[in-house]
């Protein structure tokens, strides 16, 4: 498709010139556009992907917290593996144990884009084969604490708050467990004889 597009630029620029339209080619001296081969191509390493989480940690600089969500995005996609579309699907319901012994991450949709904007689609790429649970390390559970830290900040200053508490106590959701009663069921079902 480059190659097409050169092409035709460098026809429609010589013929300009020819007919004195135009002084100069501006496509003298512009080269073949040319193409990878497989053996050009070099996954990114372990410390390629670190480097570019301390990059984006560096432009949070004071003043920056526009770019908070872009941290919290990098650092999901590098530490789960997560194709950008089902990071951008990710929701708070997603995450397991978040503050527990082993927080984890279920990846079940993606983002697909349409005409109309934005589809948020419930099953991944790969289809229901792709819904998978992974493991959280570290610099990611601390971007989604300080992002969930940073989200009850804003919304108190958006209240008029002084603190978070507040807000915290009445406006953001938290998730309740239910006390586990299965046991009770399991205990009149012997009852019963059957």
């Amino acid at each position: 498709m480059a190659r097409d597009i050169r092409n035709l630029l460098a026809q429609s620029f010589r013929l300009g010139v020819q007919q004195r339209l135009l002084a100069v080619d501006p496509m003298v001296g512009v080269r073949t556009i040319r193409r990878r081969t497989s053996g050009d191509v070099k996954a990114p390493t372990a410390r390629d992907g670190l480097d570019l989480l301390d990059h984006t940690k560096r432009a949070l600089a004071p003043g920056h917290d526009s770019f908070q969500p872009l941290y919290l995005l990098v650092a999901l996609l590098l530490g789960t593996g997560a194709r950008v579309s089902e990071g951008l699907a990710v929701t708070w319901d997603d995450f397991i144990d978040l503050t527990g012994e082993t927080p984890r991450l279920m990846i079940r949709r993606t983002v697909s884009d349409s005409p109309d904007g934005p589809i948020l689609r419930e099953t991944t790429k790969t289809g229901r084969g792709g819904e998978r649970v992974v493991h959280l390390p570290g610099f990611v559970v601390e971007a989604l604490v300080h992002a969930q830290e940073y989200a009850a900040q804003q919304a108190a200053a958006q209240l008029g708050h002084r603190t978070t508490q507040m807000t915290e106590q009445r406006y953001i959701a938290r998730r309740r467990e239910v006390q586990d009663l299965t046991s009770a069921f399991d205990d009149r079902r012997g009852e019963s004889g059957e």
